[in-house]
């Protein structure tokens, strides 16, 4: 998924947690620079560094409608400019996206019994973080009790922004996105690639001896577009299922596994995660070891397991070619701290392996830094370096970046 995606949902959920004890109308605003460097080799085998510098303005506003803001509507809306420089080529884009732009209403019953509906433009994801997590418009409703939990949505692609949000289709290949809107030489907006999402997902919290329990299906279906059609896709269908809960008191793991099927359940395909998360206790430190499984098949095969095909394009493997969760295999560690208390500090590796088929070939390792400092309530900056090391060194990739964020 595009860099700029995955920003907006953060923005989002930053914007609608600082306005959540509102009892009037709330307007927020974020003014942000995002700077990164990457260098690998190019087509001629040649180190080639780019630079994209990237500087975006959000705002968002919150309408409450009744004294405790359970029922409210929120908007927010973000413009960027962006300079890329590659081999002293500048490529400059504009762009304006409608993040968020809901109505929402909770309801709660004196015996704890929860429900709430969404409707409108909102960000969404799976349990795996893995398979779609991105904007949607549709409609959501969330149903809660003591021992159970159900969420069911109904949503659309076509109309969000293709230009900062990438689908895929059953091969695995960007999704035609539709129509652009022009400001002069600049497509600002192109409408996106034309999907019905239909969504239900069934989770008993704490089950058994703590441990919770789901199931969680994703269905999605092409439909015309704008100036697009993606009808000839065959229908996709996710189903998770998924355990989590503590080991001990300072330990805990999530375990999910997924199976994806292509057309009249030709086809089967599988994501498999495994995470253990260990809290040692000082300097509010974790670390997690785990690993990623997404399923390959061999060109030409013709047996029933083939390659799994996320919905939403994701890196994977941080390669010059960035791959995505198709016959791909991680083994990963990750160990963060904070030192002091607004400075919070990221090392993890990741050993990463092509699987297509039953074989295993070794691709490379990664090793990425972060680091986030709040130097104050509304300054945020944000650094980060990684490195991929290939088995073949024409897939090596140096980054870092720098960003920053204020809001007011």
């Amino acid at each position: 998924m595009k860099k700029s995606t995955i920003l907006k949902l953060v923005l989002s959920a930053v914007i609608g947690t600082s306005c959540l004890t509102a009892n009037a109308q709330v307007f927020t605003g974020l003014l942000g620079n995002s700077t990164s460097m990457t260098a690998s080799n190019n087509s001629d085998n040649q180190f080639s560094p780019a630079l994209d510098q990237k500087n975006f303005f959000t705002a968002g506003m919150r309408i409450p409608f009744n004294p405790k803001g359970t029922v409210y509507f929120a908007a927010q809306a973000t413009g960027t400019f962006d300079l890329f420089l590659l081999d002293s080529q500048p490529e400059i884009s504009f762009g304006l996206d409608l993040d968020l732009f809901k109505m929402n209403a909770s309801f709660q019953t004196r015996d704890k019994k929860a429900a709430l509906l969404s409707i409108g433009r909102f960000p969404v994801t799976d349990i795996t973080g893995i398979i779609y997590s991105q904007s949607v418009d549709g409609l959501l409703l969330q149903l809660k009790t003591q021992r159970f939990s159900s969420t069911y949505s109904l949503a659309y692609t076509g109309l969000l922004n293709g230009l900062n949000i990438c689908e895929l289709d059953s091969n695995g290949l960007p999704a035609t996105p539709g129509a652009a809107v022009m400001l002069e030489d600049y497509a600002i907006y192109q409408f996106g690639s034309p999907y019905l999402i239909a969504t239900g997902s069934f989770s008993a919290p704490y089950l058994f001896a703590n441990q919770t329990v789901g199931l969680e299906l994703f269905g999605v279906a092409g439909l015309p577009g704008i100036n697009v059609s993606q009808v000839d896709d065959p229908f996709r269908l996710y189903a998770t299922l998924y355990i989590n809960g503590p080991v001990t008191r300072f330990m805990f793991y999530d375990l999910t596994s997924t199976v994806e099927t292509f057309g009249a359940f030709q086809k089967l395909a599988n994501l498999s995660t495994f995470h253990l998360s260990i809290y040692p206790g000082f300097l509010s430190s974790s670390i997690t070891l785990g690993t990623t499984y997404a399923s390959g098949a061999q060109a030409g095969e013709d047996g029933i397991l083939t390659s799994f095909v996320p919905f939403t394009k994701l890196t994977a493997v941080n390669s010059k070619d960035e791959l995505n969760f198709s016959a791909v295999s991680k083994a990963s560690f990750d160990f963060s701290c904070k030192p002091i208390s607004d400075l919070w500090l990221n090392i993890g590796y990741a050993a990463d392996f092509k699987n297509p088929g039953t074989e295993f070939t070794y691709f490379g390792s990664e090793i990425n830094l972060k680091g986030i400092y709040q130097i104050f309530t509304d300054l945020q900056v944000n650094l980060g370096a990684s490195v991929f090391i290939g088995a073949n060194p024409a897939d090596n990739k140096y980054a870092a970046s720098l960003n920053a964020v204020i809001s007011f």
